[in-house]
């Protein structure tokens, strides 16, 4: 029997990188995908990838058109209630994430419940963390940290280089 993944798939510039490491997922794990609920359209790459599979589609945090702090509040709070549930209800073996701010409400639900959570750098992070890294590393929620240059292992203690995914 496969193991079970929680996987974020992550939107906007995160999008291609994480559907490529969606793909390569596949062949081993039972996945089930969070997504944000606005990239959801008919004939999408990603709905091909979880049409027929099992997914949780979240809110945007924040959007060019509304980043107040109360929306951006609102919308944390209904993504940690929604993944809390999944992971109740699911169990999964491990969640994983990339790059996106995202990963946040998702990392704390996991510390909560006991899931053990990857956080992968993107590749365009090339000199720095993100925000979204350091303070996963700061806050010691990630168990797993991986970036995707060899010199960024020097950025942080934790910081590991295994490969990129893409």
């Amino acid at each position: 029997m496969k193991k079970k993944v929680l996987y974020l798939v992550a939107g906007g510039g995160f999008q291609w990188e994480s559907l490529t490491l969606a793909n390569q997922l596949q062949a081993d794990w039972d996945c089930c995908y969070v997504i944000h609920e606005v990239g959801l359209y008919p004939g999408s790459t990603l709905s091909k990838l979880v049409e027929g599979g099992r997914h949780l589609a979240i809110p945007e945090f924040s959007s060019r058109a509304n980043s107040r702090v109360s929306h951006i509040a609102r919308n944390l709070w209904r993504t940690l209630r929604l993944v809390w549930t999944e992971i109740g209800n699911d169990r999964p073996d491990v969640a994983v994430c990339l790059g996106s701010s995202s990963s946040l409400p998702i990392a704390l639900a996991c510390r909560l419940r006991g899931v053990p959570f990857i956080f992968i750098e993107s590749i365009t992070r090339t000199d720095t963390l993100s925000s979204t890294g350091k303070l996963l590393l700061g806050l010691g929620m990630a168990d797993h940290f991986y970036v995707q240059w060899p010199e960024q292992e020097q950025l942080h203690p934790r910081a590991r280089y295994k490969g990129t995914v893409l």
